[in-house]
């Protein structure tokens, strides 16, 4: 054995000994971290995801020749042309503070569930709000503690998450929320508005494309214009007919919102495993490097 492996050796050995010489320390420091990461893990509150697949559905009605297309330039109407990917635009209005706002009129309980709710009881599967902001019995906000819309709007893009996926081209959304109920009861409603907020755009743009042909065709006096007119009145028709019959216009369930019992976050024992490893090495470290120092100080001493 050469003589710098006899000192890697004997500094192994002095650095065992020096931690057996101190594992009653070692071993309360420990104990200790367990008992804060512990404590720690159970003041933490519970979250639950829910989540749905949903295919984007394009109900912008029959195509139309290409000769009624430039017809339709001519005539200043706007019919659409091929059909388009909504994907963007779908997920764009979602995160949107408009289509916020739209979810906050159209449900009360939005708001307080966004803003207030701190935690949920399993057992009677009701929300704890925060007191301090919120009186849940009388629903109503205490003295000037409601929440800015700014606010209430951060906290809603935090707990959502909408995205199309680049292989399958369907749309993911997933909530996280104290409750799981609410979760669940969130994505619905995003879908629910977000086919409302289709459909009734749609009707209202094919509803004025309607008014402006119907005064086209009382004053254009060329057949072929007419004509044309005649074929996109037909294709507006058509947009209100879908609008009106179909309840699910912009977004269709592949997979359905349920309501989880395992919660999302957080992992509280990897909580309690860490936190003990943390202490462990830290008093580790605690032990050997006051053992240098103190050695170091005692060699700086004249004798």
């Amino acid at each position: 054995m050469t003589r710098e492996e006899n000192i890697h050796e004997v500094d192994l050995i002095e650095l065992f000994e020096i931690i057996w010489g101190k594992k009653l320390t070692i071993f309360l420091c420990v104990i200790l971290s367990a008992l804060f990461s512990y404590s720690y893990a159970i003041s933490q509150v519970n979250y639950f995801q829910s989540d749905a697949l949903l295919k984007v559905v394009n109900n912008s009605g029959s195509s139309v020749t290409s000769s009624s297309g430039g017809y339709a330039s001519l005539l200043g109407v706007n019919i659409g042309g091929p059909s388009t990917d909504l994907s963007g635009e779908l997920v764009a209005t979602i995160k949107s503070k408009d289509f916020f706002k739209i979810l906050l009129q159209n449900n009360d309980y939005i708001l307080p569930n966004v803003t207030a709710a701190k935690n949920f009881d399993l057992d009677s599967n009701l929300i704890i709000y925060n007191e301090n902001i919120y009186n849940a019995q009388k629903n109503i906000w205490l003295d000037k503690r409601k929440p800015s819309f700014l606010y209430s709007y951060n906290r809603y893009k935090r707990m959502l998450n909408v995205g199309i996926s680049k292989d399958t081209g369907f749309l993911n959304i997933s909530v996280e929320h104290v409750s799981p109920i609410f979760a669940k009861e969130l994505i619905d409603i995003i879908v629910s508005e977000s086919n409302a907020l289709f459909k009734r755009n749609q009707f209202e743009e094919s509803s004025r494309s309607l008014e402006y042909l119907t005064q086209k065709l009382e004053t254009e006096s060329l057949a072929n214009i007419r004509n044309a007119a005649h074929q996109l009145v037909t294709k507006n028709l058509e947009k209100q007919m879908m609008a009106n019959i179909n309840e699910d216009f912009i977004l269709s369930f592949i997979d359905n919102s349920y309501v989880y019992e395992n919660k999302s976050r957080p992992n509280k024992p990897l909580i309690c495993i860490l936190g003990t490893l943390i202490g462990f090495l830290a008093s580790i470290l605690f032990v050997l490097l006051r053992h240098y120092i103190l050695k170091s100080k005692k060699i700086k001493q004249p004798s």
